[in-house]
């Protein structure tokens, strides 16, 4: 066995034991035999490895960067589990797809090559965010357009709502619970509308539109309006809970009744107070002075059989002088007392009150009474002949000697519709 001669020993035997050490890996001319320690290294110059190239860790440097297209491997000859290597100056790296045959075309992603990581940038989605269906915000568009709508917990509406289906309209509703009410709207002939009770079918309130004389069937479980013919056409009819017994109406005329006491069905027409005035107004020294006056607007007394009520009062002063009083209505005077009709050397209260029914547009009618606390007492029915559509004025008038021998306290003027 080659060995190295022993310092201190082998005398006279160096040379031999020196040259058969060598020999083991040298040439006679000094070269590296192939059969030596070189025969498991590769060569610079080319070789073949017949196992695997470990190189965790390191890099190959001064590696000619050179492929041979003739050693590239086919699809055929490669597994899931092989790596195919080529190598380049400084780095150690995958074969150039290039050069691989029987491979699909790509050659590089996004313009990269190599272990390529890719953004969303590199594939034209930068603005794309990996969010739940149920997580994604509106769009601006889509929220301008929700910002559009009404919603169903309440909302105020700038525009108008179409409801026309063609054929009627039906919108139901809610108090608590069940559906409650409806608002419906159809076409009989006539337009129709009305509020229905969903629970008991009951029609709170109708409206029916047709020109005068239109035949209407009248819903009688509630109140209606509707547009009929003749003056006394309800307009508007409210029903007690049975649905039968009216509580009032008002007219086609706009004129309300109420239930007269507890008749059934028996309406008695509504009035109101034009005036009351309680400014004492007495007479000025000798001759005719109006007192309180008040005038009545023009077409007060627009219908026929339409009333006004006055009421006048006041007092007379003690001492001689004649006095004398008129009651009177635009042109028209309603009563008189006369030039000599109350007594004198007295303080006396008077009181008098009118009812003036109007006949025609031009006419009417008026009864009139006037009575003094002595126990006088003068009264008048006279034919009115004053235009209705004009504005006229009641009024009572004093005729006397001395100031405030005639003095009215009050004037109280009621108007009436007429039945």
């Amino acid at each position: 066995m080659a060995r190295l001669p022993t310092p201190g020993g082998d005398s006279g035997n160096w040379g031999g034991i020196l040259n058969d050490f060598l020999t083991q890996a040298h040439n006679t001319d000094g070269t590296l035999k192939d059969t030596g320690i070189l025969a498991a290294k590769i060569s610079k110059s080319g070789d073949s490895m017949s196992g695997d190239l470990n190189m965790s860790g390191n890099d190959i440097t001064n590696v000619g960067n050179t492929f041979d297209a003739a050693l590239a491997p086919t699809t055929a000859s490669l597994t899931g589990s092989e790596t195919v290597l080529g190598f380049q100056t400084g780095t150690f790296s995958n074969i150039p797809l290039s050069q691989v045959t029987g491979l699909s075309p790509v050659q590089s992603v996004a313009g990269r090559t190599g272990a390529v990581v890719l953004t969303k940038t590199d594939v034209g989605l930068a603005n794309v965010d990996n969010t739940a269906d149920a997580s994604k915000p509106v769009s601006t568009a889509q929220q301008t357009a929700l910002d559009a709508k009404v919603t169903k917990a309440g909302d105020t509406m700038t525009g108008t709502l179409n409801l026309d289906t063609g054929t009627g309209m039906k919108i139901v509703g809610k108090l608590s619970g069940a559906s409650q009410w409806s608002l419906n709207a159809t076409n009989i002939g006539v337009p129709y509308f009305f509020i229905q009770n969903e629970v008991n079918s009951l029609t709170a309130l109708a409206i029916v539109g047709g020109a005068a004389g239109s035949n209407v069937t009248q819903v009688k479980d509630g109140m209606y309006i509707t547009k009929g013919s003749g003056q006394i056409a309800p307009l508007l009819t409210i029903y007690d809970t049975d649905g039968t017994t009216i509580k009032g109406q008002i007219d086609a005329a706009f004129k309300l009744s109420v239930l007269a006491g507890g008749t059934t069905n028996t309406l008695a027409r509504v009035g109101g107070l034009l005036k009351s005035n309680i400014t004492a107004v007495g007479n000025v020294t000798t001759g005719e002075d109006d007192l309180i006056t008040f005038s009545v607007v023009a077409n007060t007394m627009n219908t026929n059989l339409d009333t006004i009520t006055a009421v006048f009062a006041g007092t007379i002063a003690n001492n001689a002088n004649a006095k004398r009083i008129r009651i009177k209505l635009g042109t028209t005077t309603l009563l008189d007392t006369g030039a000599s009709g109350i007594a004198t050397g007295a303080a006396l209260d008077w009181q008098a009150r009118t009812t003036i029914i109007r006949a025609t547009s031009t006419t009417g009618k008026a009864t009139t009474v006037l009575s003094l606390s002595n126990g006088t007492s003068f009264q008048d029915y006279v034919a009115v002949t004053e235009t209705w559509a004009n504005a006229l004025v009641i009024k009572a008038t004093g005729d006397a000697t001395a100031t405030n021998d005639v003095v009215q306290e009050m004037l109280h003027v009621r108007w009436e519709p007429g039945v």
